[in-house]
């Protein structure tokens, strides 16, 4: 397994948050969308199950030099409006802390 690192900003009030989720070694190599479908399962089933809805994705990018995959939506929570988001997710480097 290989841990993965999600910074997620909330472009509606600045939030921000570092989130790390551990996958397969070769999750890096599939598309934008499935990378950041695989957080999104560990946003609904880790992190916030009793408020996380769903999720519109409007835009995915993948930078294959670096592995870094970028993706622009919304969050949709239970209650309350849907939250727009940046993320960005690559493997967790060795001398991050």
């Amino acid at each position: 397994m290989t841990t993965y690192r999600a910074r997620l900003m909330d472009a509606a009030t600045g939030g921000e948050g570092v989130y790390e989720f551990e996958d397969d070694e070769s999750l890096i190599k599939q598309t934008p969308v499935r990378i950041i479908r695989r957080f999104m399962e560990h946003v609904g089933n880790d992190l916030i199950p009793h408020a996380f809805r769903d999720y519109e994705l409007n835009a995915a990018f993948k930078n294959e030099h670096a592995d870094i995959v970028t993706g622009l939506g919304s969050l949709i929570l239970a209650h309350g409006p849907a939250l727009p988001f940046v993320i960005m997710i690559a493997r967790k480097r060795a001398d991050a802390g």
